[in-house]
């Protein structure tokens, strides 16, 4: 029973590591590009 658990537990910890990584991919994108629009607001304002 305590090797079920544990196979279960890095099988959910195995799962959620790509979706951690587009979840921070995501955000990333989304500071550079409201970086870069700030960049460009102020560079034609």
């Amino acid at each position: 029973m305590v090797a079920l658990e544990n196979i279960t537990f890095k099988s959910f910890f195995l799962a959620a590591l790509p979706w951690n990584n587009v979840w921070y991919l995501v955000g990333g994108m989304q500071f550079v590009d409201s970086v870069f629009s700030l960049i460009l607001y102020y560079y034609y304002s």
